[in-house]
């Protein structure tokens, strides 16, 4: 045997082997810059068109092991939130796979009350004494802005209060025609906006109608629908009371219209009133508050037959009532009745003597007549 042939010949398989273990390893590297290329490829321009036709079927087999692999690695928490997965192996974040989180329905949140909607709960107790026979508390204040509130109150009260939805207008320097009659109206705000009230009186629940075998304190229960700039309830006899009340309500800008020019007196009559009275005198405003000072002048001196006239210049409502509060011949002499702020009260003096008078709704505010 020819020991150097047979060397040449395994030499030369080594060398075959060599080779085929290198082509394999270029292959492997063509095939991953082929892969990469047609990653790039894919997202720029075959994603844009739709079109993979290009693309090998090994190439296509890639790209959907890489998509496997995204799929794999992106898993949802029991809230439904979306987690990026990592590749951990070499300490790394794999660049093929995305750590953003996917989009994914979110439960729907409690519906909450909108800014439109106001709810308020409460208990509360009339403002006493000093009030006078104005036992009031107002639920919601009236606004001066426009607004509308819309809704109902549910209420328990200690005494049976009258529930008031509260209309505000606005007034200008002018006297109101009496043949159109007046307006009750709350205590006025100091801008020219007056607070008509739409008093009413529910149908209560009473004690009597509950049967129960347990004592029980009188009460009075309602619900009341309503719609008004404001909501008040309360007393007009000084008797004070406890509420405890529920208020639901959606507010509103309400397009406001005021129109009182047909039950406007001319302002030329007016002054043709005041001209043909010995005395003009006022009713000041704030007078609410005041005491001897509340009528001005005060007193009032005229000769035996004149006329003095009053004009309520207050935002409030008033009387000029002959008599001292509590006099059991008080208002016999002359009564203007209510006031409306801006109206008037005439009365002429046909007999001498002193004639004291007061307000019936606030006994507080007094004045006097001297009449020679």
């Amino acid at each position: 045997m020819d020991h150097s042939k047979t060397g040449i010949a395994f030499l030369a398989r080594i060398v075959a082997a060599i080779v085929a273990v290198a082509a394999v390893v270029v292959a492997q590297s063509s095939l991953s810059t082929v892969l990469a290329t047609s990653q790039v490829t894919n997202s720029s321009n075959t994603n844009a068109t739709g079109d993979d036709s290009e693309l090998t079927t090994f190439e296509e087999e890639a790209l959907g092991t890489q998509e496997e692999e995204r799929t794999m690695a992106t898993q949802n928490d029991d809230h439904g939130n979306t987690i990026g997965g990592n590749d951990t192996t070499n300490g790394t974040e794999d660049p093929r796979i995305s750590t953003e989180p996917l989009s994914s329905p979110q439960p729907s949140p409690a519906a909450a009350p909108t800014d439109n909607t106001i709810v308020l709960q409460g208990t509360v107790s009339s403002p006493g004494e000093e009030a006078g026979p104005f036992q009031i508390i107002d639920l919601l204040p009236p606004a001066l802005n426009g607004t509308v509130y819309t809704g109902w109150v549910t209420y328990t009260a200690s005494k049976p209060v009258f529930v008031a939805p509260l209309n505000t207008y606005g007034v200008a320097d002018t006297a109101i025609n009496p043949d159109f009659g007046d307006l009750f109206v709350f205590p006025g705000i100091p801008n020219s906006t007056m607070i008509a009230p739409a008093i009413t009186m529910p149908n209560y629940t009473t004690q009597e109608q509950i049967n129960s075998d347990i004592p029980m304190p009188d009460i009075f229960s309602a619900t009341v629908p309503f719609s008004a700039s404001g909501l008040s309830v309360g007393t007009l006899d000084g008797e004070p009371f406890i509420v405890s009340y529920t208020v639901y309500a959606t507010v509103h800008t309400a397009e406001t219209v005021n129109n009182v020019d047909s039950a406007v007196i001319d302002p030329i009559i007016v002054e043709e009133i005041m001209n043909e009275t010995a005395v003009a005198a006022t009713v000041v405003s704030g007078s609410a508050f005041l005491n001897e000072t509340a009528y001005s002048p005060n007193p009032i001196e005229i000769e035996n037959g004149e006329t003095v006239t009053w004009v309520n210049k207050d935002f409030d409502p008033h009387t000029v009532t002959s008599g001292a509060f509590g006099d059991e011949d008080a208002g016999q002499v002359f009564d203007s009745g209510y006031m409306a702020p801006q109206s008037m009260f005439s009365f002429t003096f046909e007999e001498e003597g002193e004639f004291n008078y007061f307000c019936a709704i606030h006994p507080n505010m007094v004045g006097t007549v001297i009449v020679d």
